[in-house]
């Protein structure tokens, strides 16, 4: 590669002082001028006073005719390439002694060519400045264009002069410049001690063994030889000389003698050609248009990637390989995931068997035996006798049914209704002394305003007597009036949590949900879980008993609705005359319509089917003047 800086040794001449002294420089050198820009160093030497200098050379350039003196010791006997500092021509600087013929030798094995410069032929051996053409013998071939024809005999490679990169034997190739037709030099003898530069490539024949004692740079091509063998002979052995070589990694064996046989002992760098040459010749970069996407690309193993053989049962500590920490640490992960989704399969599996347990624990509590079934059935028709002490006994034993079956609906439901019918009573029977309390402190009123008849103050004493008795009745209804209320308000609740039963249960939480609608004066929650009673086959007439119990506790009912009440109940007796409520339902209502004689034919008849009937003899007594 052309710079416009070089370096360069010289000579200066010192006069002053006793005797000669020279002084030797070294720097950089412009091309072109002769002068030392930056020197990097001097080394002064002194000569004896009485010494004379050495003996100089006088050289002259062939291209600029610029002059120098060079001293003997830096002029071997077959000449020396130097390179001119004005016109960077390059050339041979021999003694003044030195025959003519001496031109077309080739220099000593020592000898430096400068890189990029033409092999030592006959002829002069120049360098092309930056831009000239070169001549046909030294002129550098572009990178991928089509060399010009080659001759058919090349010339042999000069020997110790180093080989440019992509070069043929005597000339440069240019990266990209187009080729020019070599010129044929004189054959030269190979050399003995020769460096081929990385890349560089023979005059065109396929490379051969390379001589001894040779290092080849890698990527470089062997230099061609004249003739190739015809079959490889047998080995010889090697020679002192030969016996030791290096081949640079990716450098192609370079040419040898015919008749020298490869080294039997060397050194081949990874990456390096064989020594022997292809049958085919070398394989040239391709032309400028031909297509190299498809052409294969050799692989190459490096060495260490290779997948190593595992160590065998028994081997020592030091073949066993160690696992990294990394993967380590993914073991000791998944093992841990592994333990984890185990112990929650575990614990998943364990509450299943408990949850199955303890629901079929719960269902077989909820399975009611048939013998149970008919204790219920006994105390739900103990209630159609409507009267306290029935009602009390199907309290007791619905309450032992609910305490040992707590999910079961039916107990639940039947418990419900009894608790609500004893409410509806106690109610009635307070609700009636309120009103005898009501209508006496009226007359104890009237009394005391009226001051009349002359007997009033003994009369009014007998009203406060009745109001004082009165009074220690119905505080204790109250109370009990309120406990029922809390009792029957937790029963309810517990059945409303219990989930749905089977068509008999159903029934049996719709008949005691419209029989407590009812008594709470809620007519559209009585009228509707009626008629889902109706429609479940609830045929025995609860549904009109939850109606007849709206129309009572109801403050603003319509009158209407209280005669089609009265008729239902008339309905309901002549259906089943075992059943006492609705007689006790029917006097109600008649009394609020003010029949009284309609209504005690009612009662009597209630009293008459059951004589236990409180609340219906109470009513009696009170509409017929008695206690």
């Amino acid at each position: 590669m052309w710079a416009p800086w070089r370096r360069a040794r010289w000579c200066r001449r010192d006069p002053s002082g006793a005797g000669t002294r020279w002084t030797r420089f070294e720097g950089w050198v412009r091309r072109g001028s002769g002068r030392c820009s930056r020197p990097l160093n001097s080394i002064p030497e002194t000569f004896p006073a009485n010494a004379s200098p050495r003996p100089r050379v006088q050289i002259a350039c062939p291209n600029c005719h610029t002059r120098y003196a060079l001293d003997d010791r830096l002029v071997p006997t077959g000449g020396a390439p130097v390179q001119c500092t004005r016109c960077g021509l390059v050339f041979t600087a021999r003694r003044g002694g030195d025959a003519p013929g001496a031109q077309g030798k080739s220099p000593a094995p020592s000898g430096t060519l400068p890189f990029g410069s033409a092999a030592r032929t006959a002829g002069p051996i120049r360098t092309e400045a930056y831009g000239q053409s070169p001549p046909p013998a030294a002129s550098t071939q572009v990178f991928g264009s089509s060399p010009a024809a080659a001759s058919p005999v090349p010339a042999r490679p000069a020997a110790g002069r180093t080989q440019v990169f992509g070069s043929e034997a005597a000339r440069t190739q240019v990266f990209g410049a187009g080729a020019a037709a070599p010129r044929a030099p004189a054959p030269a003898p190979p050399a003995a001690n020769r460096t081929q530069v990385f890349g560089g490539a023979g005059p065109g024949l396929p490379p051969e063994p390379p001589p001894a004692a040779r290092t080849q740079v890698f990527g470089g091509a062997a230099a061609a030889h004249p003739e190739a063998p015809a079959a490889r002979r047998p080995p010889a052995p090697p020679e002192p000389p030969q016996a030791m070589r290096t081949q640079v990694f990716g450098g192609a064996a370079p040419p040898g003698p015919a008749s020298a046989p490869a080294p039997a002992m060397r050194t081949a760098v990874f990456g390096g050609a064989a020594a022997h040459p292809p049958p085919d010749g070398l394989d040239l970069p391709p032309s400028p248009g031909e297509d190299v996407s498809a052409s294969a690309v050799p692989s190459l193993e490096l060495p260490g990637t290779g997948p190593e053989p595992l160590p065998l049962p028994g081997a020592p500590p030091s073949r066993i390989q160690r696992p990294d920490p990394a993967e380590r640490a993914l073991a000791a992960e998944l093992r841990r995931r592994k333990r984890r989704a185990l112990g929650t399969l575990l614990g998943v599996v364990a509450l299943g068997v408990l949850s199955y347990a303890g629901w079929s624990w719960w269902t077989g509590r909820s399975a009611v035996p048939t013998s149970i079934r008919a204790e219920r059935d006994d105390a739900f028709s103990r209630l159609r006798r409507d009267d306290p002490q029935s009602r009390a006994a199907a309290l007791k034993v619905l309450d032992a049914l609910v305490e040992r079956y707590p999910q079961w609906v039916g107990a639940r439901a039947t418990q419900t209704l009894a608790q609500t019918l004893e409410l509806d009573d106690q109610r009635t029977v307070l609700r009636r002394r309120l009103a005898d309390a009501e209508a006496l402190k009226t007359t104890l009123a009237r009394l005391e305003a009226e001051r009349t008849p002359a007997d009033w103050r003994t009369q009014a004493d007998a009203v406060r007597t009745r109001l004082e008795q009165l009074r220690k009745q119905t505080d204790p209804m109250v109370d009990a009036v309120n406990a029922l209320e809390v009792r029957l308000n937790a029963a309810r609740d517990a059945l409303n949590r219990l989930p749905l039963g089977n068509e008999d249960d159903e029934r049996a939480r719709l008949r005691a949900d419209a029989v407590f609608a009812g008594v709470a004066g809620r007519a559209e929650r009585a009228i509707s879980d009626a008629e889902r009673y109706r429609q479940l086959g609830g045929r025995d007439g609860w549904a009109e008993v939850a109606y007849a119990e709206y129309v009572l506790s109801a403050k603003n009912a319509p009158p209407d609705s209280v005669e089609q009440a009265v008729r239902s109940m008339n309905d309901l007796m002549a259906r089943d005359s075992t059943f006492i409520r609705p007689y006790v339902l029917a006097g109600r209502l008649l009394l609020t319509l003010r029949q009284k004689e309609a209504a005690l034919a009612k009662l009597d008849a209630a009293v008459a089917l059951n004589p236990k009937h409180l609340l219906a003899q109470a009513l009696i007594d009170q509409e017929r003047g008695g206690k």
